[in-house]
């Protein structure tokens, strides 16, 4: 039986200063509102789902900017306190597990290396990165779904807060 379900993960950009010379930069973060999995058969034996998604940032221009890392929280639906696995929820008690992987970082299926978080233990950042103000950079970062997950059909969706700091 297939059971029929779509999957996107919403994200959420912010940006945060931290004390020091790079407090008076201003930046911001572009990326989509969703990223669609779209239809997900779970009796696909150990087939993950991955798709990519365009994002972008930049700095105002005459603003002083250095050292800007780009992370992730760990999501609306954590699997605990790490970034191994992310979740996204349907109405029911179902998980669906994922993980986000950051510009410039490679997929690894089934496994949590490589995946965007707090830059914390093994989870990536996105950066540190130098701008140069008014220079609109652009990436492309990527969702995993894992293969052979049994859950009902549904809506699946989890929340990404990024954030953006001077390190």
């Amino acid at each position: 039986m297939r059971a029929s379900l779509s999957a996107f993960a919403a994200a959420i950009a912010f940006a945060a200063c931290s004390a020091g010379a790079d407090a008076a930069a201003s930046c911001s973060m572009t990326l989509p509102a969703t990223i669609n999995v779209g239809n997900y058969d779970p009796t696909i034996l150990n087939s993950s789902v991955t798709v990519t998604f365009g994002l972008s940032y930049t700095c105002d221009p005459g603003a002083s900017a250095s050292n800007l890392s780009i992370s992730a929280s760990i999501g609306a639906y954590s699997s605990g306190a790490t970034f191994d696995k992310r979740n996204m929820k349907a109405g029911g008690a179902d998980s669906l597990n994922y993980w986000l992987y950051p510009p410039g970082y490679s997929v690894t299926p089934h496994s949590s290396a490589n995946v965007w978080g707090d830059g914390s233990s093994t989870s990536r950042v996105w950066g540190p990165f130098a701008p140069v103000n008014g220079t609109v950079y652009n990436g492309t970062g990527s969702l995993q779904v894992d293969g052979n997950q049994d859950v009902a059909g549904g809506s699946y969706s989890d929340s990404v807060v990024f954030t953006m700091s001077f390190v």
